[in-house]
């Protein structure tokens, strides 16, 4: 966060920790391209396809999506579930996004340390006690993923895994992947949008100025919302209840 090329966009993380680990004075463009690569173990995998078929059979869908609706700076204070850097989704946006899946006929798997309220009666999955070695075999089984910018989307890239990212307050040249193969940014934090987002350097400092300014760039409105779900039924298409 603290490279000029960095937060001014000219490097993606990979280029970033090649020009400071190696001392490099240029953005090493042979990994303007590169992507993670995981290789899961047979337990691993197994796990996962496990998990994502016991989903299968009590939805009784046939095509699974996994959604993470929030990132490590997500809070909880009482009844509220909120992300002041603008990197998570709004709560009632989960809502939305779960019943607009719902609809298509997805079973649901919600990657989230945090408890959704009254998930359980929305008819979703919620494992619990995953590491992200367990979390990637699940992601790897699954039809799709669904996330902002959190460890999960990366988990999506290296397991070859077909994804809609949506991006708020940070930027696709430097937390994802604009160049992969089935791998799709929503970036509601674009200058023409009416959150305009300005650059946080998270971790290092908490600017409140720029967070406030920030706060709302993850709101999806009814135009965002459709173009996430039309990403995910254009790629895997429609699911069906399987009898």
């Amino acid at each position: 966060y603290r490279l000029n090329a960095y937060f001014n966009q000219k490097a993606n993380l990979c280029q970033a920790f090649d020009i400071i680990i190696n001392d490099l004075d240029h953005i090493p463009e042979e990994l303007e391209n590169k992507i993670p690569h995981l290789e899961l173990s047979k337990t691993e995998q197994i796990t996962g396809y496990n998990i994502v078929n016991e989903v299968k059979q009590v939805t009784g869908c046939d095509k699974v999506v996994v959604f993470q609706p929030f990132g490590q700076s997500v809070q909880v204070e009482g009844q509220f579930i909120f992300d002041t850097s603008g990197r998570s989704f709004e709560l009632t946006n989960v809502v939305d996004i779960i019943q607009k899946l719902k609809e298509n006929n997805y079973s649901i798997i919600v990657m989230s340390q945090i408890e959704i309220p009254s998930w359980q009666e929305m008819g979703i999955a919620m494992p619990k006690n995953l590491n992200l070695m367990g979390w990637s075999g699940i992601i790897k089984a699954s039809d799709y993923f669904l996330g902002c910018d959190s460890v999960g989307q990366h988990l999506a890239v290296a397991t070859q895994t077909r994804a809609t990212v949506v991006l708020g307050a940070t930027y696709p040249e430097n937390v994802s992947y604009r160049d992969v193969q089935h791998h799709t940014i929503i970036d509601l934090g674009h200058n023409e949008s009416s959150h305009k987002r300005n650059y946080s350097p998270i971790r290092l400092t908490m600017d409140e100025c720029v967070n406030r300014s920030n706060e709302d760039c993850m709101i999806v409105d009814k135009g965002n919302l459709e173009s996430i779900i039309n990403s995910i039924t254009k790629s895997i298409g429609v699911g069906k209840k399987v009898e």
